[in-house]
């Protein structure tokens, strides 16, 4: 009989098991001076688990603190969950999960947008005319008075010009009483002068949080200008003797409309020339691959 086999056969007498209750009671009485020796507890550690660990922390006693502000309007949204891992300093180590939710309350940060389009069209010369109607929006909780009604005016920043050629009336029963403002024209406006107007809004909410933002008219061209013979130097390099076409740009004329190519033809004034090539409907001049130096 071996030696375990001898301590097996021991154990199932009485005086076996007294000594196998000994070194149980000796190793449970070591754990628990160990853990007297710590404060009368074992230690824990805690840390946060998942994509919190860069908002939250958490000390050795277990209390949850911010690292950083959290933002309700920001991706991470109105409810934060996260997990709280627990480990002790067993062996083996044990450990315990908690889930912490958080709801974040709405303050008022969030500036009014103004909501599409806000791009807008208006023919050169053209009287006086509505362009459309401004309406806005707000990422902020609503019923605790932080989005509508709305107000909205022109900022004092615009400049001169473009104050002299656009009004906006504010009405508050726009937008199902959200407040809009009707953007119109209040003079004719020279593309050639002004082809783009951008217009300054000064948009808040109920609150009083207000934010700035540019609009866009764009001054849509027509053909009102003669046009000026012109003259432009095109400079080839190509190797002697070899090559292929090569375009050079449009026949260039002095004309301060520049919507209106679809209204114009070119042509030659004399014979056309052996060595380059124009395409009558866009202007565009193709020089031959017999091109030589100084011709």
């Amino acid at each position: 009989m071996n030696e375990k086999e001898r301590e097996r056969e021991g154990e199932g007498t009485g005086e076996g098991r007294k000594e196998k209750d000994e070194r149980e009671r000796k190793k449970y009485t070591a754990k628990e001076t160990l853990i007297q020796r710590k404060g009368g507890k074992q230690q824990v550690s805690y840390r946060v688990e998942g994509s919190w660990d860069d908002a939250l922390t958490v000390d050795t006693a277990g209390g949850v603190s911010l690292r950083r502000a959290l933002d309700r309007e920001a991706p991470e949204g109105t409810i934060v969950v996260a997990r709280i891992l627990a480990v002790d300093q067993g062996s083996p180590a044990l450990t315990a999960t908690a889930t912490l939710t958080i709801t974040i309350t709405d303050v008022n940060d969030t500036p009014p947008l103004l909501l599409p389009p806000t791009i807008f069209h208006v023919l050169e010369g053209a009287a006086p005319t509505t362009l459309g109607t401004l309406t806005a929006t707000d990422h902020d909780v609503w019923a605790l008075g932080h989005g509508p009604p709305f107000t909205m005016s022109l900022a004092p920043s615009n400049p001169a010009h473009v104050l002299a050629h656009v009004s906006l009336n504010f009405d508050p029963h726009l937008d199902s009483g959200r407040g809009g403002a009707v953007l119109k024209t209040t003079a004719t406006v020279d593309r050639e002068e002004h082809p783009l107007l951008p217009v300054a809004v000064l948009v808040a909410d109920a609150g009083g949080l207000a934010a700035t933002h540019t609009i866009t008219i764009i001054v849509d061209d027509i053909n009102d200008n003669p046009m000026k013979p012109g003259a432009k130097t095109v400079y080839l390099w190509k190797p002697q003797g070899v090559g292929s076409e090569a375009p050079l740009g449009r026949v260039y004329v002095e004309d301060p409309d520049d919507w209106d190519l679809g209204d114009k033809t070119f042509s030659w004034t004399t014979s056309p020339h052996p060595l380059f090539t124009l395409d009558t409907r866009t202007g565009d001049l193709i020089a031959s691959s017999q091109v030589r130096e100084a011709r």
